[in-house]
């Protein structure tokens, strides 16, 4: 191969019989092991007796040498392949149909006939090699991603299985009974659910600021879902997708948390209900005062003495006739009575008019026919 190079650098050309001994051979085994492999092949397909042959072994040694020394680690194969012995394998088999001939095989298939000129052969090879070595390359990347990946997703299962450990949960069994008093956030998600997994760590973050938040404690409860034990109970429950995070009040299931801004819709939510409680108790407390408050003749006020002294006949309905209940009802009654008496009336009205109505037509049709007569 020295020699060769030697040659071209001094502008000599070898002899064919030269160029033989150094260009490389496939027989007919390595060529077929290598299409079973779905190998790059690029072989120059000759005959020993052919002077055509002979005539391109010093072109094909040429090309062959500044292969080797431009893509040393290429996962081309190039060499020469004589045909004497093999015609019927190269002809039908290999579909070199003309001799010499150069041809590109890939995947176990022809791909094209090469130019057998020295510059345009070269240029072809060298655009094979290249493609071939970007290709690869892409090839790689993706492989090295997708292990990375890989690693990620399974790092990402086990950091949330661990974190499972830690959280709270509430079987899909025990849910509606659950929610069905008091104040609850829910999180729905699913263990095979990459999405969940990537979140369950940060609810564990959440729980344990919850577990240092004594007015949260007081005021709500919280649990993560496992749906992957039921997906068609957390369905039914308004879930379309892992996470999912609802609250719920008294059994009434209230809008979605967004889990992006877990911390601040909470917040927002205690607020709320921290002054719903406060309501609640504002009212609980006067209405014990109210129920708890003796009736006597001490209450009734001096400055109407002259009304005589209230006289309960039956103290437990003279206790519910001052019930706020009580008092809507009776309102509600009025408000259906006038209604009804305004309906009565529009029905007056519309009667009215209609009759009104068929008099007029009647009149017009009659004079009508007067004038026609």
């Amino acid at each position: 191969m020295l020699e060769f190079t030697a040659a071209i650098e001094n502008g000599t050309e070898l002899k064919a019989k030269d160029a033989e001994s150094l260009i490389r051979h496939f027989d007919k085994d390595q060529v077929i092991e290598l299409m079973n492999q779905n190998k790059t092949l690029i072989l120059f397909f000759g005959r020993n007796e052919c002077p055509y042959t002979r005539g391109l072994s010093p072109m094909w040694l040429s090309v062959q040498s500044l292969f080797e020394s431009r893509y040393p680690s290429t996962p081309i194969h190039l060499a020469k392949v004589l045909c004497d012995q093999i015609e019927d394998f190269c002809k039908q088999e290999m579909k070199a149909l003309s001799i010499p001939g150069i041809h590109w095989y890939q995947n176990g298939k022809l791909v094209s006939d090469l130019p057998v000129s020295h510059q345009k052969l070269w240029d072809s090879v060298k655009r094979i090699s290249d493609d071939s070595l970007a290709l690869n390359k892409a090839r790689d990347v993706p492989t090295s991603s997708k292990e990375e990946k890989k690693l990620k997703k399974q790092k990402a299962k086990e950091t949330a299985d661990e974190a499972d450990l830690s959280i709270r949960q509430l079987h899909t069994t025990k849910v509606i009974s659950t929610t069905a008093q008091g104040r609850h956030v829910l999180f729905y998600g699913a263990n095979y659910c990459p999405f969940t997994q990537r979140f369950t760590p940060q609810w564990l973050e959440f729980q344990e600021l919850y577990d240092s938040k004594s007015d949260w404690k007081s005021l709500f409860t919280i649990y993560k879902v496992q749906c992957a034990e039921d997906e068609n109970f957390c369905i039914d429950q308004g879930v379309d997708g892992y996470p999912t995070l609802f609250p719920y009040s008294d059994g009434l299931r209230l809008d979605e948390i967004d889990t992006d801004y877990l911390v601040e819709s909470v917040d927002a939510l205690v607020a709320k209900w921290a002054s719903l409680v406060s309501v609640d108790k504002e009212a609980s407390i006067e209405k014990a005062f109210v129920s708890d408050s003796p009736v006597s003749s001490a209450s009734i006020p001096p400055i109407l003495p002259v009304q005589p002294p209230i006289v309960l006949s039956n103290p437990i309905e003279d206790e519910i006739s001052q019930q706020p209940v009580h008092i809507v009802t009776h309102n509600h009654n009025n408000q259906k009575l006038e209604a009804s008496i305004m309906s009565v009336i529009y029905l007056l009205f519309s009667a009215a008019v209609m009759i009104g109505i068929f008099f007029f037509v009647c009149r017009r049709r009659i004079r009508i026919t007067r004038t026609w007569n």
